[in-house]
């Protein structure tokens, strides 16, 4: 019997496909289409859209052999060797991209994030992926449950606040840093210990959903590290 996914390509059988490059695109102050495109050796694209886009949820499309061919080349040619893991950002409140190669001659993977400005080439291969996501003719596959992360028990339920864990750069106040997350109602509540800089803070997830909170606090220049509290206490 001939395996089904030999026959055609389809996102239930991605996990057997071999990843060749993605792209995310997450979560800003406003109202930032949140999604990841996936595009696999066969030439799937795998669309999973999670907040503002008109494509919520999980849709698939076959990508022209010439375009990844080209794409493929792009990829090759962008130097993701030479990136850094994370571009510096001096602004807080953009979106989030990040892109992954996985380089098929060595099985060597790359990835690399971004917010306002990276290299020419690597901001050509993000343009051709947000084209590639916004084409017409996806097929919707299924609902993604990480569509509805953020609010993961319905739209009229509130998702309870969560306590984060962040470590600043040495001398900076954490009541007046904190006012650079105003909009995503970040507030301060106490210094872990008196000897070191890590602070917790109150998150909000029906703002933003806490792994893009993350992000966005990571890139800041004053914070050297940032998690989810996993029950640490406030030490005198």
């Amino acid at each position: 019997m001939t395996d089904c996914a030999t026959l055609q390509p389809d996102a239930s059988y991605a996990d057997r496909y071999l990843l060749r490059a993605e792209y995310y695109q997450g979560g800003c102050f406003g109202r930032c289409p949140i999604y990841t495109l996936s595009i696999y050796d066969n030439g799937l694209m795998v669309f999973q859209g999670e907040r503002f886009t008109e494509k919520e949820g999980t849709w698939q499309k076959l990508m022209p052999r010439a375009k990844f061919a080209e794409l493929m080349a792009d990829l090759e040619d962008a130097g993701f060797a030479e990136f850094p893991q994370v571009f510096p950002s001096n602004v807080a409140d953009l979106s989030t991209k990040r892109m992954l190669y996985h380089r098929k001659t060595t099985g060597e993977n790359f990835s690399t994030s971004w917010k306002e400005s990276s290299t020419p080439k690597l901001e050509n291969i993000a343009s051709q992926m947000r084209t590639l996501a916004e084409s017409a003719d996806f097929k919707f596959v299924s609902e993604d449950l990480r569509a509805k992360r953020a609010n993961p028990l319905g739209i009229n339920k509130q998702v309870a606040k969560e306590e984060l864990i962040i470590q600043l750069v040495r001398d900076v106040e954490p009541r007046a840093w904190v006012v650079k997350f105003n909009q995503l109602g970040l507030q301060y509540k106490s210094r872990v210990t008196p000897n070191n800089t890590y602070y917790l803070f109150e998150a909000d997830p029906n703002r933003m959903p806490i792994n893009e909170q993350l992000d966005m606090i990571r890139q800041d220049d004053e914070v050297l590290g940032a998690q989810t509290n996993k029950r640490v206490s406030p030490r005198n």
